[in-house]
């Protein structure tokens, strides 16, 4: 094998540069209009698909401020919807100038749906009432591919290329990051299982005793995070029978609902129908996205209410494809599924001996931050919050695997996918 002169290499570098800077270039909002070109309207979906009976919404792109029609067509290319979209104008958190489809009078199931907007079309996607089915599945096997200190192993590894050996067997302890937050959930837990009154006289004691926030990190609305974990053990009390007062219980569900409320409201002004909205977005933002579903989730739960489980709906769609970036944060989900997640063993892209990713892991998503080397030299600087991504496995400040996300995952999955929370469609 001869080396390349290096003459050849340098061409090859120059060719493999204007190629990433075109390929940034038109990842930007108004790229070819600031070039003179007429852009055509970019057209964001869920992109596995829509569920009967609940919102069925699209974000588009464009650089038209009078409203644009629509036309929904089916796998035949037959019109089944038309209208007009609803101008949002400037939405902050991704720079984009966008409007608004719905199309949530559609409930026909079907394959190949396709949304035709301004010049532009969306990926195909489906409707039906089966398309959250396996992801709770999915999300949950994680937990078992992320098990240290014991073999990976054949049928539960759910392919051969997913088994390996164990791993980290000198590891001890892992400590709790927040121990007062940890001693609140533990003690929770606990008097749940046995009934104890140390166990309830701890919890009455602690200023977090009923208690559902939303501001336990500074600048990013959410009620719990990988450090902050007095929320869950509230919730548990909220969820599971106890000995627990009817009249404490319906404080924490009042607690719950209140939050949900916020983050709905939050969902509601975000062009990208985002339940999250911050100036800039955290290291792992897409578990802030889903703690917030799985909060807005038990709400409609507990009231009953459809407009809960229809902003579970929506949330999802910003995961699945309905972003500034057209990508489904989830590997095996969507047209443009997650491939490359930071992570140690599936790890393919720079080594072709270890296998890629499961389906069902979610990205850590958006960091303003770009705290990795990977970013910065990819130019990222400088982008608006939902911008602020890259699927790279070197990324790993915007695309880490973190199990905190999978959790609340597999819980919005289940919620979407139990017939109970799914009205009848109209």
């Amino acid at each position: 094998m001869t080396l390349p002169s290096s003459r050849a290499a340098r061409r090859v570098l120059l060719v493999a540069a204007a190629a990433l800077g075109a390929a940034c270039a038109a990842r930007q909002p108004g790229a070819a209009a600031r070039a003179g070109a007429a852009v055509p309207a970019q057209v964001s979906v869920n992109q596995v698909g829509y569920l009967p009976g609940f919102p069925k919404l699209a974000t588009v792109r464009t650089t038209e401020a009078a409203a644009l029609e629509w036309k929904l067509v089916d796998a035949a290319g037959q019109a089944v919807a038309t209208g007009k979209a609803q101008p949002l104008g400037l939405d902050a958190a991704s720079g984009d100038a966008v409007q608004l489809v719905d199309f949530s009078a559609v409930n026909a199931p079907g394959k190949g749906y396709m949304l035709a907007v301004g010049g532009g079309k969306s990926t195909p996607f489906a409707i039906g009432a089966d398309l959250y089915a396996k992801l709770k599945y999915d999300a949950l096997a994680l937990f078992y591919h992320q098990r240290s200190g014991t073999p990976i192993v054949m049928p539960y590894a759910g392919d051969k290329g997913w088994v390996r050996a164990a791993g980290h067997l000198g590891d001890k302890k892992v400590p709790c990051a927040h121990e007062a937050g940890c001693k609140y959930w533990a003690a929770a837990e606990l008097f749940i299982t046995t009934g104890g009154a140390e166990y309830q006289e701890f919890l009455a004691a602690s200023p977090l005793f009923k208690k559902v926030p939303t501001d336990v990190e500074a600048g990013h609305p959410t009620s719990m995070t990988w450090a902050e974990v007095a929320s869950c053990g509230s919730i548990s009390l909220a969820v599971v029978p106890s000995k627990l007062s009817a009249a404490d219980r319906d404080a924490i569900r009042a607690e719950v609902k209140a939050a949900a409320d916020r983050y709905v409201s939050a969902e509601s002004a975000e062009g990208y129908r985002t339940p999250f909205s911050a100036k800039s977005y955290p290291w792992g933002s897409n578990s802030f996205v889903l703690n917030n579903l799985l909060v807005i989730a038990l709400a409609g739960d507990f009231t009953g209410e459809p407009r809960y489980t229809d902003a579970v709906a929506v949330g999802m769609d910003y995961l699945l494809g309905r972003n500034p970036l057209d990508q489904s944060y989830l590997t095996g989900y969507g047209s443009n599924p997650l491939l490359h997640p930071h992570h140690r063993f599936f790890a393919f892209q720079i080594n072709p001996a270890f296998p890629p990713p499961p389906p069902g892991i979610v990205s850590g998503g958006p960091n303003s931050g770009l705290q990795d080397p990977r970013v910065k030299q990819l130019g990222l600087p400088g982008c608006a919050p939902e911008r602020c991504w890259v699927d790279e496995i070197e990324a790993w400040s915007v695309n880490e695997l973190p199990n905190n996300c999978n959790a609340p995952l597999a819980w919005g999955g289940a919620n979407l996918a139990d017939p109970a929370t799914r009205p009848a469609a109209k």
